[in-house]
């Protein structure tokens, strides 16, 4: 066994001998004293570890006589152990006078940690967003947000009476990246909801200029196509698609390929200035969606051997193709497959305005079925007048009710027949606002609701509600309650059916105030007419509302009758018709 007398003082191997018996020394030193000196030997153990090689070091005559007899000395000696003495410090490891000694564990004067909620936590998460995006520190408590400094010290630059933008609830970078790309310099609504805040939403304007420098990008038909939509002179899923599909062909008649430049590939970059043109005027819906995402796709597959003219005559046959078979076909196969479905003695429960609903309660009358309709319908559009007009005209036998008298129809009803804006493919439904109630009032009565909806407009995605997306509609729309026509042959005693349906038959002391509307007809204004003038009241005009999929009892599409838990299956088969661009 190597001792110390047998290794050269300073050597490496000397040092690891020492070390050694220092630590058995300790050890046992450690078994006698208890626990009191616990903590002094950790610390003397610690500073002769990290000792360096040539700083002075512990021999065996510098030990006490209790540690060399640990360490196998001679001396019996029963003295203290002192380990002051037996260490050597450098000078730039000496402790400082005055300092405290080290103690295990942590420091006393730490304030104990806060134990937060689940609610506490989220709340604090939201303060610190908040104060991340308004430019200034976190709140108590939290991480200052990052950046923060310099934009605190830009905001002083530009002058301590700015306030910082307050963050709107929803508010994602997404939307914000929308704002960023819009066309049009629209004016957005001064008194939003908060919880709709992050969806487009602006002021009704008598006219909708275009900037100069955007002017030339914009194709005159696309311009005229825009502008329908904000005015809603063009309604309706189906025709709003058709009419983008349209003018888009015009602007392909009317391209040139530039030089040195493919058509597949800078065809698309002409087209994303018309799309977002029309989505300033009007959010875009989601089978139009679809459609921009079928042409994209078409676009991108062309061979790039083929001629300009060649390639833009394929793409105007496809978009035509488009229209007759995915809308125009699709439309005639839903209307064979849903009038197979009405029998003798059904009364039909429909809800505003579709266009397949009314060829399929058409296609049924004349195939001779006799059943009756109601036709439910709500503002602010009443557009289920126009369909019981046309199924009047029709000789169909017709009820017109509002949506109060929901509950009360559904008792005589059998089945419950509505279009749809599109079909996700959790299986809910989007359609006009009040479709859920509808299908919510028949679920509790056991009465099958039928949803007829061409496959162009299944998207492959989920919504649990109808908040995160839709569209809002103008709030002054709510105020006027239903348009009047003049009423000089108006008789109080024996009113006209055409009278109660416009509301010229109620009497002056019953009727809201009435105002001459933009194009010279009257509207009969409700007492929200100065709503604007009430700084805590808001008007909230949803155009969409989400019908869960257990709500649906089929799905009529040209594919045939299926669960809504099948729409899945049809958007895969349909995948290699509705590429989209990733």
């Amino acid at each position: 066994m190597t001792t110390p007398s047998d290794t050269p003082f300073g050597s490496v191997d000397s040092a690891q001998v020492q070390f050694q018996h220092l630590e058995r020394a300790l050890d046992a030193h450690h078994a006698i004293r208890g626990r009191g000196d616990a903590q002094q030997r950790t610390v003397g153990f610690s500073v002769a570890k990290h000792t360096a090689p040539n700083s002075p070091t512990v021999t065996g005559a510098t030990l006490s006589p209790k540690l060399r007899q640990a360490s196998g000395g001679d001396a019996q000696d029963d003295a203290a152990v002192s380990l002051a003495p037996a260490l050597s410090l450098p000078a730039q490891m000496q402790p400082s006078e005055g300092a405290a000694a080290p103690s295990k564990g942590p420091p006393a004067n730490l304030p104990p940690k806060l134990v937060l909620s689940k609610a506490e936590r989220r709340e604090l998460q939201e303060r610190q967003r908040a104060a991340k995006a308004s430019g200034g520190a976190a709140p108590a408590g939290g991480k200052p947000a990052q950046g923060g400094g310099k934009q605190q010290s830009v905001a002083s630059e530009k002058g301590a009476s700015e306030a910082p933008p307050v963050a709107k609830q929803h508010d994602t970078a997404d939307a914000t990246r929308l704002r960023k790309q819009r066309l049009l310099e629209r004016t957005d609504v001064q008194k939003a909801v908060a919880l709709f805040a992050h969806l487009p939403q602006y002021e009704r304007e008598k006219s909708i200029s275009l900037p100069l420098q955007h002017a030339s990008q914009i194709h005159p038909t696309v311009a005229k196509l825009g502008l329908q939509y904000a005015e809603g002179v063009i309604q309706g899923a189906n025709a709003r698609c058709v009419a983008m599909l349209n003018a888009f062909k015009e602007v392909i008649r009317d391209y040139h390929t530039p030089p040195a430049k493919a058509l597949n590939r800078d065809l698309e970059s002409k087209l994303r200035p018309q799309i977002q043109y029309l989505v300033d005027c009007r959010p875009m819906g989601i089978n139009m969606g679809n459609a921009i995402k079928w042409l994209k796709a078409r676009i991108a597959k062309l061979p790039p051997h083929l001629s300009e003219s060649t390639a833009k005559e394929i793409l105007s046959s496809e978009i035509d193709n488009f229209i007759n078979e995915r809308i125009t076909l699709a439309i005639a196969a839903i209307s064979a497959l849903g009038a197979s479905k009405i029998a003798h003695g059904d009364v039909i429960i429909t809800y505003g305005c579709a266009h397949v609903v009314e060829d399929i309660l058409i296609s049924a009358h004349r195939a001779g079925v006799e059943f009756k309709v109601v036709v439910l319908d709500a503002r602010p559009h009443w557009e289920g007048r126009a369909l019981w007009r046309r199924l009047v005209a029709a000789h169909l036998d017709v009820s017109y009710a509002g949506m109060h008298a929901l509950s009360y129809a559904m008792r005589a009803a059998t089945k419950v027949l509505m279009g749809a804006h599109a079909c996700l493919s959790n299986g809910a439904v989007v359609s006009r606002a009040g479709s859920a109630l509808v299908a919510l009032c028949a679920s509790r009565a056991n009465v099958p609701v039928l949803i007829c909806c061409e496959t162009y407009k299944f998207a492959e995605r989920v919504m649990l509600d109808s908040i995160c997306a839709n569209e809002l509609g103008d709030p002054d729309d709510l105020v006027t309650v239903r348009p009047s026509r003049p009423a000089a042959t108006f008789d109080q005693e024996h009113p006209s059916a055409d009278a109660l349906t416009t509301g010229a038959a109620l009497p002056l002391s019953t009727r809201a105030q009435q105002s001459e509307g933009e194009d010279g007809s009257a509207n009969v204004l409700s007492s929200l007419s100065d709503w604007r003038d009430v700084p805590s009241l808001r008007l909230l005009n949803l155009t969409y509302d989400v019908t869960p999929c257990e709500l649906v009892t089929m799905v009529i599409s040209e594919v045939g009758m299926t669960p809504p838990t099948s729409i899945p299956v049809i958007i895969r088969e349909y995948r290699q018709d509705t590429t989209t661009i990733r």
